[in-house]
């Protein structure tokens, strides 16, 4: 129930929903699911260390359920996008330069192609740069990442949480996944910003792309 009194009403605090990002083994993803986390997300970005070749594709998604399949990509093109929608994902998590001279044409053409409510538009921020307003009518949900010059995510920086509070309180109406450096030891304070998902990666692994099911496992218990 929302507490609230005349001159100072509370957010009600909701239990958040949990992604774990950048999985490669079929060992890792059945944790996943049995720890009870709502999405798995599949690296199809051929330079990212956790990257999935297409041999392997298929034996993971048969471990996770429909509904759960995120496939995780830097600016795919349609014929990509049309392999994946194949596959069988369910939500699409793009990464891309907002910046870039194109960025408007490649948003909506995502869009268009797999739909705004399967489309998670994850723009890459350069630390002290204003967020693109642009886009909030161009996707039902949007990621925000930590970020290094030049890199598309999976570092391990932590994201600009204040920055992430303020889109959440002004748009409201869209999904905000938090992610970025997220650990067992800071996911708590994490999902004080009240994000629709935690975004879990580089903060649980032991080496990139292997995933530790008992950092897993405490940081699902620290935001119990």
């Amino acid at each position: 129930m929302l507490h609230t009194d005349r001159t100072h009403p509370i957010e009600e605090k909701k239990k958040v929903k949990v992604k774990v990002c950048g999985l490669t083994r079929a060992v890792d993803i059945a944790h996943a699911i049995a720890f009870g986390v709502a999405y798995v997300g599949i690296n199809l970005w051929e330079k990212s260390p956790r990257y999935v070749p297409p041999a392997s594709l298929r034996t993971l998604l048969t471990n996770i359920p429909a509904g759960q399949r995120v496939y995780v990509d830097v600016q795919p093109d349609s014929e990509k996008l049309d392999s994946a929608i194949a596959a069988g994902f369910d939500y699409f998590q793009i990464h891309f330069d907002p910046n870039q001279p194109d960025a408007r044409a490649l948003v909506d053409g995502w869009g268009q192609q797999i739909g705004l409510q399967r489309l998670w538009l994850a723009p890459r921020i350069i630390p002290g740069s204003t967020w693109p307003q642009w886009l909030i009518p161009c996707a039902g949900t949007f990621l925000c990442d930590g970020h290094r010059h030049g890199e598309f995510g999976g570092t391990g920086c932590i994201a600009n949480w204040i920055q992430f509070c303020a889109l959440r309180q002004a748009h409201p109406g869209k999904h905000w996944i938090l992610a970025g450096g997220l650990t067992p030891d800071n996911i708590a304070a994490a999902a004080a910003c009240l994000p629709d998902v935690l975004d879990l990666n580089s903060g649980i692994e032991n080496s990139p792309g292997i995933k530790d099911s008992q950092k897993l496992a405490q940081a699902l218990q620290n935001i119990l």
